[in-house]
């Protein structure tokens, strides 16, 4: 939802939009081109069909208000997608999150869902080449229909700012920043921890269903001293809170489709070790491929950690390495991109229906 505030709720649109949602809206107040529908958020399976007959009705009577020229399919899985595939006679873009490809993964009911939207998508937008791959082992997508348009950040995050990041050698402060599931490899990094010398100090921000095992390992390495969890924060929170740290660790074990907080972290001046999983790499400045590591090695972890740590140059280089990069993924770019596909797909669907 806040990606989807960045693109469709920002000001000087280069198209007209409008965005349906439905309650609990994260994004309030609502940006005044979004439209909540009167019904709740639901994953469960009782009484689907009845469900999605609802949302289906509410989404064709919404574009059919609307009249849209071209439909941005966001997700492909769950309700919303499946019911914008109703509105017969209008292009649509699909839109991949990761998520979705997480679910196909792991259910075959997901994996048909999956399928099922991405052969009714005129085109399939992927955040990254990595998470195109994950895609494909679950379903076929041809290439002459996938179009690879990063995730942004919005633009004034590039802004000239008072504070930066600082090098500090004890303690350096090493943060995650992200939801505690198993997909995520806290407990690698938890293992390089323990190998780290105790000028190295750790926080967590994030919540989940991995919190008890998180807490239970913390204390079974005896890193409490050391080692702290915090609540989840706000964005702007989060944007502050990457001015206290001197690196951010993502050590996912399998699929993100991009890591915009890699990005943000970056824009901010805060160097960045990613593992190599998914689109995680893509995020990284190009001539840096060292601040990716092998995923689930706390060794390799341990060793990119200690060497920055230890360094203060190579720190401050990696600072302005990762704060030109983010140069590369701001929001204006997302949305120039993802309208010229628009125009693009419209141009093509108006020459098929001429033939």
């Amino acid at each position: 939802m806040v990606l989807a505030a960045d693109i469709y709720g920002r000001a000087g649109l280069p198209f007209d939009a409008n965005f349906l949602c439905l309650d609990p809206v994260q994004q309030q107040p609502l940006p005044p081109n979004w439209t909540c529908l009167p019904l709740d958020k639901s994953s469960c399976l009782r009484n689907a069909d009845v469900y999605h007959r609802r949302l289906r009705t509410l989404v064709e009577f919404e574009a059919a208000r609307y009249r849209p020229d071209i439909l941005h399919c966001q997700h492909l899985g769950y309700g919303m997608s499946k019911a914008l595939v109703g509105c017969a006679g209008v292009p649509k873009i699909g839109l991949c999150h990761g998520t979705d490809v997480i679910e196909a993964i792991n259910s075959e009911a997901g994996r048909r869902d999956f399928q099922f939207l991405v052969d009714r998508m005129d085109r399939i937008v992927f955040p990254s080449r990595g998470i195109l791959n994950d895609a494909r082992l679950v379903a076929s997508i041809a290439e002459v229909r996938v179009s690879i348009i990063p995730w942004g950040i919005p633009d004034s995050y590039l802004l000239p700012r008072g504070r930066r990041p600082s090098y500090a050698a004890s303690p350096f402060r090493v943060l995650y920043a992200g939801r505690l599931d198993p997909s995520k490899g806290i407990p690698t990094l938890l293992q390089a921890m323990s190998a780290l010398p105790d000028s190295v100090h750790l926080t967590i921000l994030g919540e989940g269903p991995e919190e008890p095992t998180v807490r239970d390992m913390i204390a079974g390495l005896a890193l409490g001293h050391r080692t702290e969890l915090q609540r989840w924060r706000t964005r702007s929170g989060l944007q502050q809170a990457f001015l206290d740290f001197q690196l951010l660790v993502l050590p996912s074990l399998r699929i993100e489709a991009f890591g915009l907080v890699s990005v943000e972290a970056q824009a901010a001046g805060l160097p960045v070790l990613v593992a190599n999983v998914s689109g995680l790499p893509e995020t990284l400045p190009l001539h840096a491929p060292e601040l990716a590591f092998e995923a689930d090695n706390a060794a390799v972890l341990t060793e990119a950690i200690g060497r920055i740590a230890g360094n203060e140059r190579l720190w401050r280089h990696y600072s302005e390495l990762c704060r030109s990069n983010a140069g590369r993924f701001v929001i204006s770019n997302c949305v120039k991109q993802l309208d010229e596909l628009s125009r693009k797909v419209l141009d093509e669907f108006a020459a098929t229906k001429a033939a």
